[in-house]
């Protein structure tokens, strides 16, 4: 008879356990769901700084330094994306689009670089962009 007592009672304590174990492993897969989310969206966000930062060396390597300033005025997050904020001098009228000075600021860790007096123009982009660079982290990269 006692045996017969004890049974509704151990039952109910391996429900409890069962569901207690079910709760957990719910909280697990919603937790690397949500872990999974963040990752995706900081995947998604670097993907984009990325994009605008391969625009802004096809820009300079085509001498396009107007795309650039337009793509920095229209859109926050390529200004954010971009080592140098360009900003368009005073051209004298007679002279090509293509020569017209461009002001140059360097961002974040790239400030003491050099100081804000340069000037570069599209020519000068196009013609000088291309080459062979060494990296801080030894990699060597060729533009063409």
């Amino acid at each position: 008879m006692q045996r017969d007592s004890s049974r509704p009672g151990l039952q109910a304590a391996e429900k409890e356990l069962r569901r207690k174990m079910v709760d957990e492993v719910k909280k697990i897969a919603r937790c690397t769901l949500e872990e999974i989310h963040k990752t995706d969206k900081k995947v998604r966000e670097l993907q984009q700084k990325k994009r605008f930062l391969k625009m802004d060396i096809d820009d300079l390597k085509d001498g396009r330094l107007d795309r650039i300033v337009e793509r920095h005025q229209k859109d926050e997050g390529a200004k954010d994306a971009s080592v140098v904020l360009l900003e368009k001098g005073e051209a004298d009228s007679r002279e090509s689009p293509y020569y017209w000075p461009y002001g140059l600021k360097w961002k974040g860790e790239n400030e003491d670089l050099v100081d804000g007096e340069v000037q570069i123009n599209c020519s000068i982009a196009r013609h000088n962009a291309v080459g062979t660079y060494s990296l801080s982290n030894g990699e060597v990269v060729h533009l063409r």
